[in-house]
């Protein structure tokens, strides 16, 4: 049903920084899935559980929607997000990227540590990609 279809959102990431880094990249990873063991520490805050789990791993499996290999092979983590925000937040971006920071760092951080246990280094940026804002947000 193409009354569902917001075009609006289209048209802004058609004019978007991300769609012109995808245009130039040399490669692309789309939905890609991936199972990799992380440190079972870095899963608490709490002090006395990092000691205790200091030593065991954590299969860690999720899709990362897009990873960017860029012209000079570094990588650009970025995740699509439909998260709706309100007209407050869409009028004023500190408060739009305020949400989208605090609700999405956690899951990314964990990501970007699969990208370097997958490709053997960091993305040299984690971003969202917010829909409605039409705009990329640095995570990490």
């Amino acid at each position: 049903d193409l009354s569902r279809v917001r075009k609006n959102e289209i048209e802004l990431f058609r004019k978007s920084e991300l769609f012109f880094l995808l245009m130039r990249a040399r490669r692309l990873y789309r939905e890609m899935r991936f199972n990799v063991y992380l440190p079972a520490d870095m899963f608490t805050e709490d002090e006395e559980k990092k000691n205790a789990y200091k030593d065991k791993k954590i299969l860690l499996q999720g899709v990362i929607d897009c990873i960017i290999e860029d012209k000079s092979g570094e990588l650009h983590l970025v995740d699509y997000k439909t998260d709706r925000l309100t007209r407050e937040e869409l009028s004023d971006i500190s408060l739009a990227e305020k949400k989208l920071r605090e609700k999405h760092t956690l899951q990314l951080s964990y990501y970007a540590e699969s990208v370097k246990e997958i490709f053997g280094k960091y993305p040299k940026t984690v971003r969202v990609y917010s829909l409605p804002l039409g705009k990329t947000i640095s995570i990490i």
